[in-house]
């Protein structure tokens, strides 16, 4: 059966009879995935299947598309994706977009489709030109005072952070880090239809208004935990102790002027807040941090970044190590602790001769009694007891005392010791011990830069620190009540500088190193605080070692000076297998006394400087500061049950708990050096798997160690 069928096309609200005609002698069928084959098909030059308004081909392009383009099959499609040259070939009401599709249409080769795309935008915008104009010259004469709202905004918001370094007021800073985050807020509203524009400059605004209002909000959360009031003074008691060598005791509660008159139970209550302000901080730093650093203001932004990104590690770190941090700051009990401030330039086991001492009781977060004396003031004023000094000491001294209790390799006995004589001083019994040396603060000014002293014609830096603060003192300059009086201003001076500098980040990562490099030691007589204090502490070798053969040499200085500064030293091994397990080990040690011209003529400048006239105290001087022989006592640690062969009679032989120990005298004159060998041997555990290494551990303190 063949049937003709007419159908009309609805075009633009125009009817078009006659367009298309099909014959066919099977039904017509219309579902989504049929097909039907035209036989004859012919489209006239002036009617084109195209939208006119989307693209309008010329004579040329229609007659191509007549001649190669056009299929002969029309594909049913999606009825709401109506491609070019789409037909309606349904006369009734569409029932069902998914059982009775309503379009035929051809495909397109892809170049077409590009060229429509851009035809049409091309005939958008003539059309709409002069709209667009307006809307171009309307965004920049709006974006102008816009964007100086925005520098302002932000200029006035960082400037208020900025203050508040000197605000101690509860209220006063809750009102500034309000303002300043409103600051933010609105610059960060008005410049966010500029921020989707890629250009480094605008990611910069940014990055500076979003990390402003995250920064806020952080500070906001602990500015809002604040106290209303203020609770008092910093410094509560300042009594000058009428006993000779001491300082004047202060009790000393450092937030305080935050209205917080106990920190430990103010972060007790605030964890959760801490907790969310943690994360604003982290977010603020990845803010911050982000920025491509392309000028000055762009790496001060990632330098931020970095700081708010540490100090949201160590607010993580803290919260997570809460229970022990709040023990070791006297929560629930008061805990005391000792501070010694040793010289390295008279080597000790545990870093230098302990000349001055700080002690303290942290209860609930605050300072109290705290004292920063002359280690004299323990061995003069307070204990009747003379004690016999240890081997090594005696070479130097016949009494022993507080100023030589760092004798020890293992800091927890130090500790012991010094507990033993403070408590029968009559001072309250010691939690906790921490050991330094000046190697710290040199390293500290290498940061910081010169420090100058009122009344000190010559500034101290990392250079001039040891020889300069070791004849102020030595001289007794500018004494009031102890001579170590110039070192406690200079203290003092010191953590004004770092923080007028904002170098209190920069300090910790010095302090960190040393802790890392053993040259900080610390141990606790308080179980709990000691066990967690062990993990961040340097390992003894037979603790810890990576070899089974193991070599720990420990400096006594029994000079009576400070020529340790000018020791160089030099650790050699040789190792050859005996039989089976059994090794011989064959150590050298040598030290070379640098003490030179320069030297004497730079402790001389300080004589003229500081007006010490007296060639006697000038003879003195230049000894104490080097000018003299190095005599050091020395015990080599090495694996328990090592056996000495071949050495003479200046080599002792003792035992520890877990180390065979070789004693020996080193004397190095001045411009010498000297070198002292001898040979033992030991037993290997395991020996199938070592391969013949020596490892050497490295004393605190020591200057200058060359290992070979």
């Amino acid at each position: 059966m063949t049937a003709t069928r007419t159908l009309d096309l609805a075009r633009h609200g125009e009817e078009v009879s006659d367009i298309l005609s099909i014959n066919t002698s099977e039904p017509i069928d219309l579902r989504e995935d049929a097909k039907i084959r035209i036989n004859r098909f012919h489209t006239t030059e002036t009617l084109d299947l195209a939208i006119p308004e989307v693209v309008d081909p010329t004579r040329w392009e229609a007659g191509l598309l007549d001649m190669v383009s056009r299929p002969r099959t029309l594909d049913i499609v999606d009825p709401f994706s109506i491609p070019y040259g789409a037909l309606d070939v349904r006369r009734d009401p569409i029932l069902s977009t998914t059982t009775y599709p309503d379009l035929y249409a051809r495909e397109l080769p892809l170049s077409l489709v590009i060229r429509r795309v851009l035809h049409g935008a091309q005939s958008w915008y003539r059309h709409h030109r002069k709209q667009i104009g307006r809307i171009v010259v309307g965004l920049l004469v709006f974006s102008i005072p816009v964007l100086s709202y925005v520098a302002y905004a932000l200029t006035h918001g960082y400037q208020t952070l900025q203050d508040l370094a000197g605000v101690r007021t509860p209220e006063t800073i809750r009102t500034m880090i309000r303002s300043a985050r409103g600051d933010f807020e609105r610059a960060s509203f008005l410049f966010s239809p500029f921020s989707w524009i890629p250009i480094g400059q605008i990611d910069t605004v940014r990055r500076s208004a979003a990390g402003g209002l995250t920064l806020t909000r952080g500070l906001d959360m602990i500015a809002q935990a604040l106290p209303a009031t203020l609770s008092g003074s910093t410094v509560t008691r300042d009594i000058v102790d009428p006993l000779a060598y001491r300082a004047a005791a202060r009790d000393i509660s450092p937030l305080a002027s935050l209205g917080i008159e106990n920190p430990t139970d103010w972060i007790v209550a605030n964890k959760a807040i801490l907790e969310q302000a943690k994360t604003e901080l982290q977010s603020a730093g990845e803010i911050y941090g982000g920025v491509i650093p392309t000028g000055e203001r762009t790496i001060r932004m990632q330098k931020i970044g970095k700081t708010l990104s540490r100090l949201a590690t160590l607010l993580d770190w803290s919260l997570t190590n809460d229970t022990q941090i709040e023990n070791m700051l006297g929560h629930t009990n008061p805990q005391r602790y000792i501070v010694f401030n040793q010289n390295r330039d008279e080597i000790r086991a545990n870093g230098g001769f302990p000349g001055s001492i700080l002690s303290f009781t942290l209860y609930k977060g605050n300072i109290l009694d705290y004292h920063a004396d002359d280690v004299y003031y323990y061995d003069w004023n307070l204990y009747p007891y003379k004690e016999i000094p240890p081997p090594g000491i005696a070479l130097l001294t016949g009494s022993y005392g507080l100023r030589d209790v760092n004798y020890y390799p293992d800091f927890h006995e130090t500790l012991d010791r010094a507990n033993s004589f403070i408590e029968r001083s009559g001072d309250a019994s010691v939690t906790t011990a921490i050991a330094i040396h000046q190697g710290i603060i040199e390293d500290i000014l290498d940061k910081t830069g010169p420090i100058t002293l009122s009344g000190v014609a010559v500034s101290f830096d990392s250079h001039n620190f040891s020889r300069l603060m070791s004849t102020l003192v030595e001289n007794r300059y500018a004494q009031v009540d102890t001579p170590k009086d110039i070192l406690f201003r200079f203290g003092s001076a010191l953590l004004s500088h770092i923080q007028s500098k904002n170098l209190s980040l920069d300090i910790l990562d010095i302090m960190e190193k040393n802790r890392q490099d053993g040259e900080i030691l610390f141990a606790s007589r308080d179980t709990e605080i000691d066990t967690w204090l062990a993990q961040y502490q340097k390992k003894l070798p037979w603790q810890q070692s990576s070899s089974p053969n193991w070599i720990y040499p420990l400096w006594t200085s029994v000079s009576g000076n400070k020529s340790d500064r000018y020791i160089d030293r030099t650790y050699q091994a040789t190792v050859k297998k005996i039989e089976g397990c059994k090794y011989e080990n064959t150590i050298t040690l040598s030290t070379h006394h640098t003490f030179a011209k320069s030297d004497t003529e730079e402790l001389r400048s300080y004589f003229k400087q500081f007006n010490i006239t007296d060639k006697n105290e000038q003879a003195k001087l230049e000894f104490i500061q080097g000018d003299g022989k190095n005599r050091a006592f020395v015990r080599v640690y090495v694996p328990l049950g090592s056996t000495l062969i071949g050495a003479g009679s200046d080599i002792t032989v003792t035992s520890s708990e877990h180390a065979t120990v070789f004693s020996t005298l080193i004397e190095t004159p001045v411009g010498a050096s000297t070198s002292k060998s001898w040979r033992y041997t030991l037993d290997i555990p395991a020996c199938e798997s070592y391969t013949g290494s020596v490892e050497w551990t490295r004393q605190p303190g020591l200057r200058s160690v060359i290992v070979k």
